[in-house]
């Protein structure tokens, strides 16, 4: 198994089996050795920062589509993507407010 989980810091890739193997069948040392490596490639990768990312909503209009976000474009429950695509009715999930700033 560590020569697996060489390969895989090595080429960055193993087969599909390979990767099942490492996965499912690893001892707790293998998977020991196998965290250890995971921490050195995202060190050296990532450096040892945290980094914290927000976002403020300015308006619930937005014109990005991240599969995560309420807000999303393509999401057909929230009010503002109702009402960029023509959609209104008498009731909506969400109640939507307009803010003066």
């Amino acid at each position: 198994m560590k020569e697996l989980v060489d390969q895989l810091k090595r080429n960055r890739t193993l087969s599909p089996e390979e990767l099942r193997l490492l996965l499912t069948d690893a001892s707790p040392e293998e998977r020991e050795y196998l965290h250890r490596a995971a921490r050195e490639v995202a060190r050296v990768h990532f450096g040892n920062g945290v980094f914290v990312r927000g976002l403020i909503e300015i308006s619930n209009y937005c014109r990005n589509d991240c599969r995560y976000c309420g807000i999303r474009r393509s999401n057909p429950y929230w009010p503002a993507a109702k009402r960029a695509t023509g959609w209104d009715s008498g009731h909506s999930y969400f109640r939507a407010e307009k803010t003066r700033l």
